[in-house]
């Protein structure tokens, strides 16, 4: 069980910060001005290598490095194991498997919270994450991870003090 909570943990922070990493260097991005730097794919390769996801990059698209596609395979890549998505995955299964609640059922917040960030992971393209913004986009999932973070605290860690 203690190592299952520390996966949880782990998979948790994971997506957080590959969110907070994508949306950090997409914020760069769009601050320069036209016109006055071509876009630098240096900085997404590197973005890329400090994930461990520029082998995997180059697998999936034998294109240049594009920041678009950079964004769709951090966030929406259900087999790499730094995507958002993989990591939600694996919080939703470690939570069930430490509640031991069927596909299709949830028994705390936690886990109600996590299945439907996984689902609309699972369903969104590329497409919806950039229509409303992605800054917009990544600061809903984080505000999930927080809220998915602060039941597991609550309904795992915190006991009623009785007086």
């Amino acid at each position: 069980e203690g190592w299952r909570f520390l996966q949880l943990g782990c998979y948790l922070e994971r997506a957080e910060m590959t969110a907070r990493l994508v949306d950090v260097q997409y914020q760069r991005l769009l601050d320069t001005p036209a016109g006055v730097a071509p876009p630098d794919n240096h900085q997404w390769m590197a973005v890329l290598k400090s994930v461990g996801a520029y082998e995997a990059y180059r697998r999936q698209y034998y294109a240049q490095v594009q920041p678009e596609r950079v964004a769709e395979m951090l966030i929406l890549n259900p087999q790499h194991p730094r995507s958002i998505l993989f990591s939600i995955n694996e919080v939703q299964f470690t939570l069930r498997s430490l509640s031991g609640t069927m596909p299709g059922c949830y028994s705390n917040e936690a886990e109600r919270l996590s299945g439907k960030l996984l689902e609309r992971l699972r369903y969104d393209k590329i497409d919806d994450v950039f229509r409303p913004g992605l800054h917009g986009y990544l600061t809903e999932l984080l505000e999930a991870c927080e809220a998915i973070g602060n039941n597991i605290a609550s309904w795992y860690f915190y006991y009623p003090v009785i007086a």
